[in-house]
């Protein structure tokens, strides 16, 4: 019985050395660990710096940025959603959905994460759109999703006020088109 109690001790400071060994390895790893997550950042932070100041970001508005932040976030996961959607560099088109400013919150959501802006002349939101974001839209918003279409070439008209009273405008907004034109 003796031997076997001696055995188990012999066996039992074998084990105790081995986990302070891995014990020692793992903080040391988790520290290591811990100093590499730190480095990415600053350097991610520095290239990312790097990169925005040699933009011209003036012409963009911040909820497309942030729009475009969240993009690259949600694609960053696994990498299977950026390949199902066409990958970072997917096509692109000029949307417009037609619906006043006065959107409820979640769908005012919708529009900025798409990276839309409102476009208060032409009464509706616009930008541009990667073609894997137009379904949601479609799903959110139905036919007032529009593309805005091709510019026909017109023949000029003699005068603002003569085309104005051609096609029906009243008469007070052809006087406003006509002092926007002076």
């Amino acid at each position: 019985m003796a031997t076997t109690h001696s055995t188990r001790i012999k066996k039992l400071g074998t084990i105790d050395t081995e986990l302070a060994a891995l014990r020692d390895q793992r903080a040391w790893i988790d520290a290591r660990i811990a100093n590499l997550e730190s480095t990415r950042k600053e350097e991610l932070i520095a290239l990312t710096t790097n990169m925005l100041t040699g933009m011209n970001l003036a012409r963009v508005s911040a909820s497309a940025i942030c729009a475009a932040l969240h993009d690259v976030l949600d694609r960053s996961g696994d990498g299977r959603r950026a390949e199902a959607e066409g990958g970072l560099d997917g096509e692109t088109v000029e949307t417009f959905v037609r619906i006043t400013r006065n959107v409820a919150i979640r769908k005012r959501t919708v529009l900025e994460q798409c990276g839309l802006h409102w476009h208060g002349r032409d009464g509706g939101w616009s930008g541009v759109v990667s073609a894997a974001r137009l379904p949601r839209l479609r799903e959110v918003f139905g036919d007032r999703v529009e593309r805005p279409p091709l510019i026909e070439e017109r023949q000029p008209h003699s005068s603002v006020q003569e085309s104005a009273h051609g096609s029906g405008l009243p008469r007070r907004r052809a006087q406003q088109q006509a002092d926007e034109l002076s």
